[in-house]
């Protein structure tokens, strides 16, 4: 069924589009560096959270193995963040509880400067570094 221009859920949806197909483009997963196949937008705190939903410091590029990985491991994937990208880390946690009433036009503006954005990678070498030992010592056992 086809959302009525102009409302609210039409620009929810076309945020979401949006979001997704920009951190998709990175085109590298933001946890082990793979650049095959198709990528996947992670948000760090749920979608449900309408004031972080699209947020650009929420969400992660990563590989399926990734983002399966982020749903099975929880806490490992909030220590992941924690660790490899303090300072997106650091902003979530000051702007977790903060409630963001938004308009169909307050949405609409949302896009239209979501729309201009670029996002530059942020994959700390450090991480690549942990995650190469991590899959050689899979391959040696």
């Amino acid at each position: 069924m086809a959302r009525k221009i102009g409302t609210k859920s039409y620009y929810t949806k076309k945020l979401d589009a949006l979001i997704s197909q920009k951190v998709r483009s990175i085109g590298t997963c933001q946890r082990c560096g793979n650049k095959k196949g198709q990528m996947q937008c992670a948000h760090i705190i749920s979608r449900t959270n309408r004031t972080l939903r699209w947020d650009l410091n929420n969400v992660l590029c990563l590989c399926p193995t990734c983002h399966f990985w982020a749903h099975q491991d929880p806490l490992g994937f909030t220590q992941l963040v924690q660790e490899f990208f303090p300072e997106r880390y650091g902003y979530l946690w000051a702007h977790k509880d903060t409630l963001t009433q938004r308009s169909a036009k307050g949405l609409e503006e949302l896009y239209e400067v979501l729309s201009g954005n670029y996002i530059e990678i942020e994959v700390p070498k450090k991480l690549y570094k942990e995650m190469r030992k991590i899959e050689e010592l899979k391959e040696t056992k």
